[in-house]
């Protein structure tokens, strides 16, 4: 079900819409191939909780931002990255006007952290729902697994061609 939640950031207020399932799993696939192993936003959010608190009352101004932008930029292009930010940040508008790319590229500029932190409200407010921090945890296991056993198969490969 479609619904919205507005946020404000620094003084600007974002209604946030959740994605429709199509655009919802093509951007949580994305997410978890970006943000696998390591230091990542996955790893951010539970070092972020404490005792019994649940993903949804963590404080994201608390997390470790940069090593979460840090991870993603580690693995693509920053061209694919923006891209990618602008799938995201569509789904969201600023007075009523829908944040485009050309909106994104003025209303953002000189204000990075502004962006991220509503970045990360919207994946918040699509993913973080009760019952989806353990499919995130369990997703990247699985992701990051795929990844070493592929990265050791190359090594092994690369060995092997090496010898001949």
């Amino acid at each position: 079900m479609i619904k919205t939640t507005d946020v404000i950031i620094n003084g600007n207020e974002y209604t946030i819409t959740t994605f429709d399932a199509i655009k919802g799993n093509i951007i949580l696939f994305k997410l978890i191939k970006y943000l696998r192993g390591g230091t990542s936003l996955f790893d951010s959010i539970k070092a972020a909780l404490t005792g019994n608190d649940s993903v949804m009352d963590a404080d994201l101004s608390e997390l470790a931002i940069g090593s979460a932008i840090e991870k993603i930029l580690s693995n693509i292009d920053p061209e694919e990255i923006n891209d990618f930010f602008v799938m995201i940040l569509r789904n969201t508008t600023h007075k009523n006007k829908v944040l485009d790319a050309d909106f994104i590229g003025s209303h953002f500029a000189g204000n990075y952290f502004d962006m991220y932190k509503l970045l990360f409200e919207i994946i918040k407010s699509n993913y973080f729902k009760e019952g989806t921090k353990r499919f995130f945890d369990q997703a990247r296991r699985i992701v990051s697994h795929s990844a070493g056993q592929k990265n050791k198969k190359a090594t092994e490969n690369t060995k092997d061609t090496s010898s001949n």
